[in-house]
C-alpha cells in the first residue's frame, strides 16, 4: 500500500503528461501531492481493516477530502449522494 501511495505522489506531477521516460527528477516533485487514487486506496484498506462497507469507506473519506478533486464524473455524482450500490462507471472509457 505504501509503494501504491509513493507511486501515486510521485507520478501526479507526470498525469495527463505523457511522460515516458523511467527518470524522476527530483522524486518527489516539489509540486508532487497526493490524488484521489491515494484516497481510494486509503479508504478500501479502512474498510478491509475494520470491516466497513467499502463503499461507505470510500463515501467517508472521499467527502473528508472532497476538495483535493481528480474524481470522475461519474463517481463523484455517485460520492455526493446517499445511495451506496453501483453507480454505471465505465472507468474513463467516453461513449
Amino acid at each position: 500500500m505504501l509503494r501504491a501511495i509513493i507511486g501515486d505522489i510521485v507520478g501526479s506531477v507526470y498525469e495527463f503528461r505523457n511522460h515516458r521516460s523511467k527518470v524522476f527528477e527530483p522524486f518527489f516533485h516539489p509540486n508532487a501531492f497526493y490524488t484521489e487514487d491515494t484516497v481510494c486506496t486509503v479508504a478500501v484498506a479502512d474498510a478491509l481493516i475494520n470491516d466497513r462497507h467499502p463503499a461507505q469507506a470510500l463515501k467517508d473519506l472521499g467527502r473528508c477530502y472532497w476538495d483535493n478533486g481528480g474524481w470522475g464524473q461519474r463517481f463523484a455524482m455517485w460520492l455526493a449522494s446517499d445511495e451506496l450500490g453501483p453507480y454505471g462507471s465505465f472507468g474513463g472509457v467516453t461513449a
